[in-house]
């Protein structure tokens, strides 16, 4: 969708941003927590990902989410507090499956539960950072808790890396599948990222983030919910 219809990402990302920041120093509202993404990095040279990394977003989705955490930025120079979460692949019950444009895990779980042929775009080496939805939800109470948070932007990932072939693996076994279920490998895409992780070091120290939720025990979750 992000190569598709630019514009969109730019108008519910960038645009809506402008547009609630402004509403919010009008209204005198003091805070404002944003849902940012790992695709504000790109793909770094280095790994894991700190929030001092230089942001190269290679998706317009990542650019529309860097230049909101930019937008906000200029609201703080107006007296609006802001912290920007840089939330990794989150992941959980409820997830759309009928969204087949964004979610690795939510992507691969609806063609596996319908028998569908298994597209896979990219190596197999290419990883991400999991991060459960439970786990996501502590950190942004945290910060709703605080007056103000001592940093402006966090990292909300796992701080461990998933390949996709375990990642596959994992379903696969839960699911009861067969090991060699059939997958159609398909070609990258310029805004495909190979591989990212975080580090977390920053939400453990401010916001007592200590993601609980174990890759397998997460897609144990996930699976059950939607079987």
């Amino acid at each position: 969708l992000s190569l598709e219809i630019p514009y969109a990402d730019l108008q519910a990302n960038a645009l809506s941003t402008l547009l609630l920041s402004r509403w919010c120093l009008k209204n005198r509202i003091s805070r404002f927590i944003y849902a940012s993404s790992m695709a504000v990095y790109g793909n770094p040279k280095s790994l894991p990902v700190t929030e001092d990394f230089k942001c190269e977003p290679v998706s317009y989705y990542g650019v529309s989410k860097l230049t909101s955490e930019n937008l906000l930025r200029l609201a703080e120079d107006e007296g609006l507090s802001t912290t920007s979460f840089r939330m990794f692949s989150v992941y959980g019950p409820g997830q759309n499956l009928n969204n087949r444009n964004q979610g690795m895990m939510s992507i691969y779980l609806s063609y596996l539960l319908e028998g569908s042929i298994l597209p896979v775009t990219g190596s197999f080496d290419r990883f991400r950072d999991f991060v459960y939805i439970d786990d996501v939800i502590d950190a942004w109470v945290n910060a709703i808790i605080k007056s103000k948070t001592p940093s402006k932007v966090y990292n909300l990932g796992s701080g461990i890396k998933t390949t996709v072939h375990d990642l596959i693996k994992l379903l696969i076994e839960e699911l009861k599948l067969r090991k060699d279920y059939p997958i159609e490998e398909m070609k990258t895409k310029k805004s495909d990222q190979y591989g990212l992780h975080s580090d977390i070091k920053r939400a453990r120290s401010d916001l007592n983030f200590n993601p609980k939720v174990t890759i397998e025990e997460g897609v144990n979750k996930v699976v059950q919910y939607y079987k």
